[in-house]
């Protein structure tokens, strides 16, 4: 039988579970709850009947409970023990179209926070699921993690295109910022004049994007490396400013062509702006 806290003696509705637990609850919060279950609940109950025939769900008792004890009061949010029963949940939710807001919004953290980013992004792509896909791609996107290098177990049931893809947008989001970062350093910076004459290398690729424009915070002047040429604090500010500003719109662009599946379907990265400092550094 169920847990106690989720069985009612006077309960009007009976669902079953794939393995033959049997849910007995009110019609009137699984309606209010769920359309389907609304489907449900308007077939009538045959003649003679003293306890509600039981509705068969697929869903086995362990994910159907998560699910009853967020839609009934007190709403309490759903706990996962892994990644895989935060699936199921989710795919119920999706069936049966949920709306109680502590299931929804904590299925749809604990799937988006998955770690690393590329799991989460894995497991997105499985489940069809749009939000979760963006801010998982985003994450693997600012952080320094590389397909090449990360656990491929994540990716056994993701197609070979998709993750190709993945790689490729990840390495030209790097690609260009790793550019902007050069203009931004205040620890090895040159001059416009020294800067033209230099193959720049692109940094400590040991942190993430985030993580490489805060440690430009300091210091808040530099001198070029092959002159006498000063950079003032004003222009290193700005500066660091518009590469937040640029890091959040390739993101953007980033997970769009993520989600379109390739760089045929979806707008090309952005240049950094014209107007901007940044912008015009990079054209000069």
């Amino acid at each position: 039988m169920a847990d106690p806290y989720i069985t009612f003696p006077d309960g009007d509705a009976v669902l079953r579970s794939s393995d033959g637990v049997d849910f007995r609850l009110d019609r009137i919060i699984l309606l209010r709850s769920s359309p389907v279950f609304a489907t449900m609940f308007s077939l009538p109950t045959p003649l003679g009947s003293v306890l509600p025939e039981p509705i068969y769900l697929s869903e086995p008792s362990s994910i159907l409970d998560i699910i009853f004890r967020s839609i009934y009061p007190p709403n309490s949010e759903p706990v996962f023990s892994s990644a895989d029963v935060a699936m199921e949940v989710w795919r119920a939710i999706d069936k049966y179209a949920l709306t109680t807001q502590p299931l929804v919004k904590e299925t749809t953290r604990y799937l988006c926070n998955l770690d690393p980013p590329l799991k989460a992004w894995a497991k997105a792509v499985q489940l069809g699921h749009l939000g979760i896909r963006a801010s998982a791609a985003s994450r693997f996107f600012e952080n320094n993690s590389d397909i090449l290098t990360s656990d491929y177990q994540y990716l056994q049931s993701i197609s070979g295109a998709a993750v190709l893809n993945l790689q490729r947008v990840r390495r030209d989001v790097h690609s260009r910022m790793s550019v902007v970062l050069e203009l931004t350093n205040n620890e090895h910076w040159y001059c416009h004049k020294h800067r033209k004459q230099k193959d720049v290398a692109s940094g400590e690729q040991s942190k993430s994007l985030y993580s490489r424009l805060r440690s430009l915070d300091t210091p808040p002047s530099a001198k070029c490396e092959d002159c006498n040429d000063t950079r003032n604090s004003g222009e290193s500010m700005e500066l660091r400013e518009d590469a937040r500003n640029y890091l959040d719109l390739l993101l953007k662009a980033a997970v769009a062509i993520d989600a379109a599946g390739g760089y045929e379907q979806a707008p090309p990265f952005p240049k950094p702006p014209p107007n901007t400092l940044l912008g015009m550094l990079t054209l000069s």
